[in-house]
């Protein structure tokens, strides 16, 4: 249960933090402290995450957002359904 918990979380940060930023990177500092984390503190910090996530996706505008992602040479839509880059749709199949 924590190593899937401290995946979510990392992986949740990377998108949401490519969303902020505009381009996406794996594996960030973020990712790696989150193995220092109790369970009961990494069951905090998915509410916040999954908040956070919440939040960003309700933007009326995320749908103009684009990404620079490691797959493609061509950004991407944030919200993007294709299989090549299933940004948000990895994040909320918990």
């Amino acid at each position: 249960m924590i190593l899937i918990t401290q995946h979510q979380i990392g992986v949740q940060q990377d998108y949401i933090n490519g969303v902020i930023t505009g381009v996406l990177k794996f594996e960030t500092e973020d990712d790696k402290n989150l193995k220092n984390l109790s369970k009961a503190e990494l069951l905090k910090k998915l509410t916040e995450v999954d908040e956070k996530l919440v939040k960003i996706l309700s933007d009326k505008n995320i749908g103009n957002k684009k990404i620079k992602t490691p797959w493609s040479k061509n950004p991407i839509s944030a919200v993007s359904s294709d299989c090549q880059a299933p940004l948000f749709l990895h994040t909320v199949s918990k």
